[in-house]
Formats: C-alpha cells, structure tokens, sequence
C-alpha cells in the first residue's frame, strides 16, 4: 500500500491546525457608498524625506547637490506638478510664471523666519529641476561702529571700495 505524498501533507496540515472554542465571526456586508475612496487630485505630490531648509521636496525628487546657501534636486514630474506643489507649502512675495519655469521669489514656510528663492525648471517634457536658495539675511554684528560696518563689506564710509579690495 503506497501512500501518496499529498495525502501525508494534508494530515500534516491538518493535525498541526487547532480547534478553536470561539464562536465564528459574523462578517457584516458593506452598503454600497458608506466609504470614501481616496479623493487626491490626479497630478497631486506627495511629500518626500529630502529636505532644502526646512523645505520637504515631493517624494521621488532625487538630491543633486547640497551646498550651505543651495539646494538642488530633480525628478520625473511635470512643471505643473511641481510648481503647484510649492504654492501649497509656501507663501511668496511674488511668483513668475513661464512656460519653461516658475520661480517664488522672498518665500516663507509657515512660522520660520528663512527667506527662500525657488525655481523650478522645466529640463524637459517630463523631467524637473529645483532649485532652493537660502536668502535669509544674516543678523547685524553688533557693537560695530558705522565705518567697522563699511569695512566689512569693503567699502570706505564714502561708498568706494578699499585700496586692499582693489588688488
């Protein structure tokens, strides 16, 4: 008598399964339309773990370059996509807009004091590039006296430039 190989594989299965006390579940049927279907705009951006001050690029950009006063990325979306996706998160003195590029100018996050510029390029039908730079102007040095302050910049209190800078 030969035994047949899924049959000792069922036993197996069946022997290893436990019985249970519980009373079944009732499963309750769904009424049609009692849920809602995820509702995001076709073209919508999700946010994404990279980050250009405080700023969360959309998920799928790919970080280029990072320097302290720039960041630059670029990924498979439309300009639009894009572009959209920054009007929702910032608030800009002024926006332009051209068919290749849209670029925010003086722009805030929500309650931080960094002033932002960003451009947002078209490379091409599909491909994206982002640039955000870091405008935030930097504090006055204090206890400076008003030609200490020319000097840093390179300039006598006369505004022409220092005879050191000239060289």
């Amino acid at each position: 008598m030969a035994v047949r190989p899924a049959l000792v594989l069922a036993l197996l299965i069946a022997a290893a399964c436990k019985r249970s006390d519980a009373p079944p579940r009732e499963i309750l049927p769904v009424p049609v339309g009692s849920f809602r279907v995820d509702s995001v705009p076709e073209g919508t951006l999700a946010e994404g773990k990279v980050e250009a001050f405080g700023l969360k690029l959309p998920r799928g950009m790919s970080l280029d370059g990072s320097f302290p006063d720039a960041v630059f990325a670029s990924g498979g979306f439309s300009l639009e996509s894009v572009s959209n996706y920054m009007r929702e998160r910032v608030e800009a003195e002024r926006v332009e807009t051209t068919p290749k590029k849209t670029v925010f100018r003086s722009a805030k996050l929500g309650g931080q004091g960094r002033v932002l510029h960003i451009e947002v390029s078209a490379r091409s039908t599909n491909i994206v590039e982002v640039v955000v730079r870091d405008e935030t102007p930097r504090p006055a040095t204090q206890g400076l006296t008003e030609e200490e302050r020319w000097k840093q910049v390179g300039l006598t209190p006369e505004g022409k430039v220092l005879p050191e800078q000239n060289q």
